[in-house]
């Protein structure tokens, strides 16, 4: 059977911060996004950054539901940062890797056309 995952669509993102109170402060991180081409083996989520890059780290994101040829997509993720702040800056990427290619994983991504998402 061949790749499904054709294209990524970028949907919404948001951003809240708890200044924590006693402990350290967090800021959470939530994007949505649709994957075109309908395709049981899809892996998909963030490639993203909240220091500039000096950490690469990766969420996994969760299959929300099936809307025609598209599948719906949550990622949350959360870095903590000092006591009352400031909240953290996020820069990512969204991937999708398909397993259903034929001898290999296809992987596509959504890099906002070489900018990068920020929030």
């Amino acid at each position: 059977m061949a790749a499904s995952a054709e294209n990524i669509g970028f949907t919404d993102h948001n951003k809240e911060f708890d200044a924590g109170g006693p402990g350290p402060s967090v800021t959470r991180l939530t994007v949505d996004f649709t994957v075109f081409r309908v395709g049981p083996t899809h892996v998909c989520g963030l490639i993203y950054t909240a220091n500039g890059w000096v950490d690469r780290l990766t969420s996994v994101a969760r299959f929300q539901q099936l809307n025609g040829d598209f599948e719906l997509w949550q990622a949350k993720t959360s870095v903590s940062g000092p006591i009352a702040g400031p909240p953290a800056n996020f820069e990512y990427v969204i991937f999708c890797y398909d397993h259903r290619d034929i001898n290999t994983i296809r992987k596509i991504y959504n890099n906002n056309n070489g900018e990068t998402f920020r929030i």
